[in-house]
């Protein structure tokens, strides 16, 4: 019951006649003096919160580690990516227990199957061409493992779950908590925002909000999970020719 005219006289602003003190709608006209309630989600705040700490400490235990190994650069590349690869598959194994949603569900049918046969195609087309178009840009994250592997399979394997860690935490728990609060687009921006700042690379910012548009647009990880994971195979079968 509103708190709004509980005090006599009160009149409705719609048809003038008196208004019962504390009614939320006029009884003669449907005059509302409440707002029209939106749908929002109760848990938005907390999913919120979890998804920052934990790209926090993935963003952090990543730079750490740089910094601590930036006078070793024989294995700098290597330790760092098995240590994020580490770190994120902790917080995305372990997201059932702190994150409160399910940030991997979601999506209708038709755009996901259209988006996910684009993020396939921009995927292989990206990843042949940076591998043979000498673009003469950086790789990242697990695109960086490739460029580093040649045809040693165990660098390969992290390459490959490196891409699907950074899509599970960034377009999944990080997306679904921007989203919750600010809306698709600033998930997708913040989520382009990370990957730039986690590969210190602002070509990983353009791929991540690519694969952020995949994923916004079509409401399922699917899409950017083929982009990335595409895009490593595509290096993955460039490195054995």
């Amino acid at each position: 019951m509103s708190a709004y005219r509980r005090v006599e006289p009160a009149f409705c602003r719609g048809c003038g006649r008196p208004w019962v003190a504390g009614a939320d709608v006029c009884a003669a006209c449907g005059e509302s003096i409440v707002a029209a309630a939106t749908a929002t989600d109760p848990q938005a705040p907390r999913k919120l919160r979890a998804a920052l700490i934990a790209v926090s400490l993935v963003l952090g235990v990543r730079w750490i580690v740089l910094f601590l190994l930036v006078d070793e650069p024989a294995s700098a590349a290597e330790t760092w990516l098995t240590v994020a690869a580490a770190t994120m598959a902790l917080v995305v194994l372990s997201a059932r227990a702190w994150y409160p949603g399910r940030w991997w569900a979601g999506g209708e049918g038709p755009r996901r199957i259209v988006g996910s046969a684009l993020g396939l195609g921009l995927g292989l087309a990206c990843g042949l061409a940076f591998a043979f178009g000498d673009l003469g840009i950086g790789g990242f994250g697990g695109e960086l493992a490739i460029t580093l592997a040649g045809d040693v399979p165990a660098w390969i394997a992290v390459a490959v779950v490196v891409a699907l860690l950074d899509e599970l935490l960034l377009r999944g728990i990080l997306f679904d908590g921007v989203a919750a609060i600010g809306g698709t687009a600033n998930a997708v921006i913040a989520g382009a925002l990370v990957s730039g700042l986690a590969a210190f690379d602002p070509f990983a910012a353009v791929v991540g909000g690519v694969a952020g548009l995949l994923r916004g647009w079509s409401g399922s990880l699917a899409p950017s999970l083929a982009f990335r994971l595409a895009w490593v195979a595509a290096l993955i079968g460039a490195s054995t020719l």
